[in-house]
Formats: structure tokens, C-alpha cells, sequence
């Protein structure tokens, strides 16, 4: 899981906003599972974990649920050349 306390807290943050998130809009997604795809996407893909977590409602679903719908789960790499928003320059 995440390299420190810190990251794993934001992401835990993350993992409950997409969950809420996603229930507002009837689809299932549990903390488990946002948490490692979260997880699994900044390791392969570096985020700014803080402003994808103070991010207005419409990046962030863009990031959260475009990282569930894009995360390959056997690999950990996000598939189809999805890019979060949040994700740290190259």
C-alpha cells in the first residue's frame, strides 16, 4: 500500500469520498477496492494525492472513477492511455 502514514491517510480519504461519491449515483463501489486502485494508480502513476482530495466534484470523479474503470487489477496499471488529471508532471 501507500510509502508512508500520510499518503495512506489521504488515500483512505480519497477511497471514502469516491465511495459516497459513487453511492449518490447508485453504483457500487467498496472502500477496499477504491483503496488499492487508488494506491495501485499512484504507484504506477504518481498523483497529487492532496489536491486530488480538495478537488471539485467533477475532476475528481473524472480521476477516481476513470482510475476504477481504467485499472487493470492483475497488472496495477491503468489501461487505454487514461491519464488522471491529478497526476504529477512528468
Amino acid at each position: 500500500m501507500a510509502d508512508s502514514k500520510t499518503e495512506f491517510r489521504i488515500i483512505s480519504n480519497i477511497a471514502d469520498r469516491a465511495v459516497r461519491m459513487a453511492a449518490e449515483s447508485g453504483v457500487q463501489y467498496d472502500k477496499l477496492t477504491a483503496l488499492m486502485d487508488v494506491d495501485s494508480a499512484h504507484k504506477s502513476c504518481p498523483l497529487r494525492l492532496g489536491a486530488l482530495l480538495d478537488a471539485d466534484d467533477a475532476n475528481f470523479a473524472h480521476d477516481v472513477l476513470g482510475i476504477r474503470r481504467h485499472m487493470d487489477r492483475t497488472t496495477g496499471e491503468l489501461t487505454d492511455c487514461f491519464v488522471p488529471r491529478y497526476a504529477k508532471p512528468a
